[in-house]
């Protein structure tokens, strides 16, 4: 379900890492809906499955980086 929404949406996501942030388990993922790299909190995930189909992994995601612009956004005064 996306923030704020009731609906449920389908996704085929291509896992980056998981952390855990506060109270809360969250996957980085490229969503193959979006086509860009989203975030995933694990507990609002109703059901999973496994694919046969296999990925290659982005070799130049950085989680480390990722966290780090990731919070200079989330500080950003809104405009």
């Amino acid at each position: 379900m996306a923030r704020g929404e009731e609906q449920i949406t389908e996704r085929i996501i291509q896992p980056c890492a998981v952390y855990f942030s506060g109270a809360v388990w969250t996957t980085i993922a490229f969503c193959e809906l979006r086509q860009e790299i989203r975030e995933f909190r694990l507990e609002r995930i109703k059901d999973m499955n496994v694919l046969t189909q296999r990925f290659k992994p982005d070799q130049t995601f950085n989680v480390e980086q990722y966290l780090e612009e990731r919070s200079k956004r989330l500080s950003e005064p809104l405009t």
